[in-house]
């Protein structure tokens, strides 16, 4: 049977493909089941100027047994607070028998937007900040009020935009001088 056009790509690919694929289809089953324990696990927080974002597998929606991959997105003004919030994102993850983030520091911890719009490139865009950027464009969810990560998308993508000379001009932004 064809599937409807709203229903999963994955479902629309097996179908065209005449396959199935069960393990993708129990990830995205238990994907659904983790999602709705999170959502419980983090309720009540954080702010609007917080956002609880998780990335990888879970938000590819390929959940099998992994680690969350999380942070604590701010998007608003330095708050001692932030710090208790983070570390009862931790506790709540923890207390739900989830494994923490691994120890290189880029998740399981606080992000600010700031930092992801303003140090695109240069030197002080470090390979944590590019990556954190970077899957939140790609492979990124926010649980409980989403207003942060809203903004952040929003503006990251803004820069991007707003800086492509080629995009805005039509043009390549430098042009090669020089013989092969």
């Amino acid at each position: 049977m064809e599937p409807s056009v709203q229903s999963d790509p994955i479902l629309t690919l097996q179908w065209q493909v005449g396959e199935e694929w069960s393990a993708i289809l129990q990830a995205r089953k238990t994907t659904v089941e983790i999602k709705a324990k999170l959502d419980k696990a983090l309720e009540g927080l954080p702010s609007t100027d917080a956002a609880v974002v998780v990335f990888g597998s879970l938000a590819r929606k390929e959940w099998t047994r992994s680690d969350v991959d999380w942070t604590l997105l701010i998007d608003g003004q330095a708050d001692p607070e932030h710090l208790g919030i983070a570390q009862k994102v931790a506790q709540r993850l923890e207390n739900e028998g989830f494994t923490a983030p691994g120890s290189s520091g880029i998740f399981g911890n606080m992000t600010f937007s700031h930092d992801l719009i303003q140090k695109i490139g240069g030197r002080e865009d470090t390979n944590e900040n590019t990556t954190r950027r970077v899957l939140l464009i790609q492979e990124s969810e926010a649980f409980g009020k989403p207003d942060a990560y809203t903004r952040t998308l929003k503006h990251i993508l803004s820069r991007y935009l707003k800086e492509d000379r080629g995009l805005r001009f039509g043009t390549i932004p430098f042009k090669f001088q020089g013989s092969c």
